[in-house]
């Protein structure tokens, strides 16, 4: 398969992936204030990016944004940029069980149930054995509360995958906590 690249959505064309699960800045041109004289043009030479692997496995990037700094991952990327999502399912899975493998060929979009159910068959997850739905909730609000507050305002993927719950659910509970 011969490499594909394409502007990841809402980057204004600075950052690129591909359908092999790749991504790279681009060369662009900049203007920076001078002492001498009041601007100069600059150009930044786009290079292709190295992903770093968060505890779960899944390959991450940084992409810049006015300034500030938000991750992703590469997994998301290639789906949201390359698979129609019709259904607006809000999952993506591997379909080989290698998180590693990020070619567009190997991803698909689907549901919770569906990933969840995909990684016990393949290994990748032995389950929650005698774990309710419920208690795996607020266990993942419990881990929430004592360290991460983040998860609050912006919630992603990761606790999703190590809990095996519903982010949006769990955005419900807090948000009934709050209210109370």
């Amino acid at each position: 398969m011969q490499e594909e690249w394409r502007d990841i959505i809402g980057f204004g064309g600075k950052y690129q992936v591909s359908n092999l699960g790749n991504v790279k800045s681009t060369d662009r041109y900049y203007k920076q204030a001078n002492a001498k004289t009041s601007e100069y043009e600059h150009i930044y030479k786009g290079k292709v990016l190295t992903p770093f692997y968060t505890k779960w496995g899944y390959k991450r990037i940084g992409l810049s944004q006015n300034g500030k700094v938000k991750f992703y991952t590469i997994h998301k990327l290639v789906v949201e940029t390359f698979i129609p999502n019709p259904e607006n399912l809000p999952c993506v899975n591997h379909k080989d069980g290698n998180k590693e493998n990020n070619n567009v060929n190997n991803l698909e979009w689907c549901t919770y149930q569906y990933n969840n159910r995909h990684a016990r068959k393949t290994g990748l997850n032995k389950g929650n054995k005698g774990i309710s739905y419920k208690n795996r909730c607020l266990k993942a609000i419990e881990y929430i509360e004592k360290g991460n507050k983040h998860f609050k305002e912006n919630y992603n993927e990761p606790y999703e995958y190590a809990f095996m719950v519903n982010a949006d659910e769990i955005m419900k509970i807090l948000k009934g906590k709050s209210d109370e």
